[in-house]
């Protein structure tokens, strides 16, 4: 389903390496599989990185919302 899905999907692990992303998320973020294997945080503004990664950092610790 994710394959002939038109939203992007991700399946990312607990550190967010993207280990799937469907055609229609290689279309909306023009990665052409080159996000495989890598840290999400590729795809955001290098201002947010940081950010997503303390928020996640925060999650793993605690297993609770931020």
């Amino acid at each position: 389903m994710a394959e002939t899905a038109t939203d992007a999907i991700f399946r990312i692990d607990e550190r967010s390496i993207v280990l799937f992303a469907n055609p229609a998320a290689e279309m909306v973020f023009d990665t052409s599989r080159r996000v495989g294997r890598k840290e999400l945080t590729i795809l955001m503004p290098h201002y947010l990185r940081e950010v997503h990664r303390s928020a996640l950092e925060r999650y793993l610790e605690t297993g609770g919302a931020i």
